[in-house]
C-alpha cells in the first residue's frame, strides 16, 4: 500500500510538475507577446510622436515662409507704390513748370512764390461747381501736392471732416476713380491739365 501510495504521490506530483512546467511556459509565452506588443505599441506611439512633431515643424515651416514671402511682397508693393506716387509728383512738377502758371500772391509781410490754378479756366470746363473752400482746397494740393487734410484744415480753417466732403467731391468732377492711390496728386494733375488748356 505504502508503494502504491509513492507511485501515485510520484504520479500526482509528476502530472502536478508537467502542469505547472506547461502553465510556466505558456505564462513565458504570453508574457514575452505582450512585451513584444507593448515595444510595438510603443515603437508605434513613437513613429506617431516623431510624425506628429514633423508635421508641426513642416507647418511652422511653411507660416515661416509665408510671412517672409508675404514681407517680400508687402515691401515690394510699398516700393512700387512710392514710385508711382514720386512718377506721378514728378508729371506734375513737370506740367507745372511747362505751362508757367506760376502767379506771385502778395500777403502781408511781403511777395511770395504760391502757385495758383488759373480759375477762370477750369471753371467754365466744369461748370462753375466749385466753391471758394474747393478752390482754397485745390490750391493747397497744387502747392503742395503731398499735403495731409488735417494740415489742409488747418491752413484754410476747416474741419477734416470738410476737406473729405470736399475732396469727395472734387473727386467727381474731375473724374478721378476714388478705389486708386494718389487720387490727390491725380486730381491736381487734372486741374494742371484743364487749366493749361485754353
Amino acid at each position: 500500500m505504502h508503494e502504491l501510495y509513492v507511485r501515485t504521490r510520484d504520479s500526482i506530483n509528476s502530472e502536478a510538475s508537467k502542469k505547472a512546467t506547461i502553465r510556466q511556459k505558456y505564462k513565458y509565452e504570453y508574457e514575452k507577446k505582450l512585451l513584444l506588443e507593448r515595444a510595438n505599441f510603443n515603437k508605434q506611439k513613437e513613429l506617431e510622436f516623431l510624425k506628429h512633431q514633423r508635421n508641426i515643424v513642416i507647418i511652422l515651416g511653411g507660416f515661416v515662409i509665408f510671412i517672409g514671402l508675404s514681407f517680400v511682397y508687402l515691401h515690394f508693393k510699398k516700393l512700387k507704390r512710392k514710385s508711382e506716387t514720386k512718377e506721378l509728383l514728378h508729371e506734375l512738377k513737370f506740367m507745372k513748370t511747362q505751362n508757367h502758371l506760376q502767379i506771385r500772391r502778395i500777403v502781408s509781410d511781403g511777395i511770395t512764390n504760391k502757385e495758383k490754378l488759373n480759375k477762370e479756366i477750369i471753371e467754365s470746363k466744369i461748370d462753375f461747381q466749385l466753391n471758394i473752400t474747393d478752390w482754397n482746397i485745390l490750391n493747397s494740393l497744387y502747392n503742395y501736392p503731398e499735403i495731409s487734410n488735417i494740415d489742409i484744415a488747418s491752413e484754410i480753417s476747416l474741419s477734416v471732416h470738410g476737406v473729405r466732403s470736399s475732396l469727395k467731391k472734387m473727386y467727381n468732377l474731375f473724374d478721378i476713380n476714388q478705389s486708386v492711390r494718389d487720387q490727390r496728386i491725380l486730381l491736381v494733375i487734372e486741374a494742371t491739365r484743364l487749366s493749361s488748356n485754353k
